[in-house]
């Protein structure tokens, strides 16, 4: 666990969290997964805010369901969207 992927920067299926700047002054919010639906939330140490990377299907998955997460149209649009993983990868 951990070995680094060196084509995507990623340590393979080590967990991490996706900040974001939103919220007040020096205070972050996570990345979360609630109901199959992309939220910003604070942190709450809850699996639907923990991420890993999967070095098979090349995504990042969810720790709560193993769903995976991609930006719509192919990284063209401004939507996120969330999905079973599957084995492909564009």
């Amino acid at each position: 666990m951990g070995d680094m992927n060196e084509e995507f920067g990623l340590r393979v299926n080590k967990p991490f969290h996706i900040l974001t700047k939103l919220g007040a002054k020096g205070e972050h919010r996570y990345l979360d997964l609630i109901k199959n639906q992309m939220v910003i939330k604070t942190p709450n140490g809850y699996k639907s805010q923990t991420w890993t990377f999967d070095s098979v299907t090349k995504t990042i998955r969810s720790a709560k369901n193993k769903y995976s997460f991609d930006i719509q149209g192919s990284g063209e649009a401004n939507g996120m969207q969330v999905y079973a993983t599957n084995s492909r990868w564009w």
